[in-house]
């Protein structure tokens, strides 16, 4: 089966270089953040989600999170071939943002010069690699490691419809790992069908408009397939579907209306960009049309969402950085970009990655261990305190129940936050019907021996700032039924008191 719109295998050995170039690029500015413990929550979640598949759970059978399911059987995949590896998982996911930005190069190449496909691509691993908390494997990550090979394919041919079919499949892939890419994907198919009607005729817009939707939902379909055939399909239905529909993070008016109007800004950049630099060649034009409204389509996800995370900005940096190159190609400025550039770029931009490997540089030095911070060293602490495992509650770097092969106590803690969305526990399958229910249950059944959270300056002061409410009554308890034991960097050891 030829799926038109990828490369012929002759030209893989031409390509072949780039990628190993974008790969060691990536590998240089990733690697020292291998042997972090805690990057962000959500990577600690999912690594906790996909174990519990490895250990014959379905998804949100035993654990819970707010993700598709498609995203943890990844980390399921990583962890069933390789063990409870970091190295493994972050370095797949290094390989991942590099095939990301060798697509990045490929769909630049067609339509501008090798220097400035190579720009793209590099720029797209260090935006998707700094700044911020997204060393680590992020869904978004993993969405745009689907969606972009989607829009090349897309652009490259539309008329076959075994490549529509295989667009929707991408598509599909990229939903099931992070939802908001609903928004972009249903805008690509609108623009589909419509350019279909007005340049062909009604029957190649049905057919074109069936075979991409075709495959994105049968990509949706094998997800649930697995609670069918276990007659838990009423839990995927709450968790994939229903559970997005309810959650309502709270956000204010002036936040929406700042982020519609990066939207009517960008929708209007694109519109001037496009009249002075790209209608007149048909074959950006398409290209720019499928980039923009992908962009547009994200933007639109985060109004809706009212908030934008750094690590959401994975998903709207390649869109950006293409049409940055688009515009760069079509002016004077296009002379200046050389290979010594690039590689001036790659050495200046990874401060943060310098300072990681000091630290490591430094633990070498003093006979350490590699692997670092907190979410090592508590487990360490409590392995040679002789602590019972399964007594312990983690509020902090959770990633702790994955390397002390622990059972979580709560299902609504599986990423510590949820224990305050109070509005997702009716599709969390448990019976606490709201946050100081199930705290209360935590404290006064559960009764975790110990229990990790943030050192003791920092209570009443927690990443819980959505929740000051919820989060306030978890710390006054925490105070008064647990004494501090000891502070492991910034976080506090508390015991249970008598």
């Amino acid at each position: 089966m030829n799926i038109k719109g990828l490369p012929p295998y002759r030209s893989f050995k031409g390509y072949s270089y780039v990628f190993v170039l974008l790969l060691i690029a990536a590998l240089l500015i990733r690697f020292p953040f291998f042997f972090r413990d805690y990057i962000d929550r959500d990577e600690s979640t999912f690594i906790l989600m996909g174990q519990s598949i490895v250990d014959g759970y379905l998804p949100y059978i035993k654990l819970w999170d707010l993700k598709p399911p498609l995203l943890f059987y990844f980390f399921a995949g990583i962890i069933f071939l390789f063990g409870k590896s970091f190295l493994a998982i972050r370095f797949i996911g290094c390989v991942l943002i590099s095939l990301s930005a060798f697509v990045v190069y490929k769909m630049l190449k067609e339509i501008s010069s090798k220097k400035i496909a190579l720009l793209g691509g590099v720029l797209f691993i260090i935006t998707a690699s700094l700044f911020g908390n997204i060393q680590g494997v992020m869904s978004e990550h993993i969405s745009i490691f689907f969606f972009i090979p989607a829009l090349f394919i897309l652009w490259k041919n539309h008329t076959n419809y075994v490549s529509l079919f295989f667009v929707g499949l991408l598509l599909g892939c990229s939903m099931m790992t992070k939802l908001n890419m609903a928004y972009p994907a249903l805008l690509l198919g609108i623009f589909l069908c419509i350019n279909k009607l007005y340049h062909e005729n009604i029957v190649k817009a049905f057919l074109s408009g069936f075979f991409l939707l075709f495959g994105t939902l049968l990509t949706i379909t094998i997800t649930a397939i697995p609670y069918l055939l276990t007659s838990n399909f009423n839990v995927w239905w709450n968790s994939v579907i229903l559970a997005p529909i309810a959650y309502n993070p709270a956000s204010s008016l002036i936040t929406k209306l700042v982020l519609s109007f990066f939207v009517v800004c960008a929708i209007g950049i694109a519109y001037i960009l496009y009249k002075k630099y790209n209608h007149h060649i048909k074959k950006i034009q398409r290209l720019y049309v499928l980039i923009v409204l992908s962009l547009i389509g994200v933007l639109i996800s985060f109004i809706d969402a009212g908030k934008v995370n750094g690590h959401y900005l994975i998903q709207v940096f390649p869109f950006l950085i293409v049409c940055l190159m688009i515009w760069l190609y079509n002016t004077r400025f296009k002379i200046y970009i050389s290979l010594k550039l690039i590689t001036i770029l790659l050495i200046i931009t990874p401060m943060e990655s310098y300072v990681e490997y000091g630290t490591l540089a430094n633990r070498l030095v003093q006979g350490k261990t590699l692997y670092n911070e907190e979410g090592f060293e508590i487990p360490e602490y409590f392995t040679k305190t002789h602590v019972n495992p399964n007594n312990i509650l983690f509020v902090d770097y959770h990633i702790g129940y994955w390397l002390m092969n622990e059972n979580i106590p709560s299902k609504a803690m599986t990423h510590p936050s949820n224990l305050y969305r109070e509005a997702l526990f009716p599709y969390m399958g448990i019976r606490s019907s709201s946050s100081e229910e199930e705290i209360f249950r935590i404290f006064n059944i559960v009764k975790p021996e110990y229990i990790v959270g943030p050192d003791p300056d920092y209570l009443f002061s927690k990443k819980e700032k959505d929740y000051p409410l919820e989060s306030s009554i978890f710390d006054r308890l925490l105070i008064s039924k647990y004494r501090l034991q000891k502070t492991i960097g910034n976080a506090g050891i508390y015991k249970r008191k008598i």
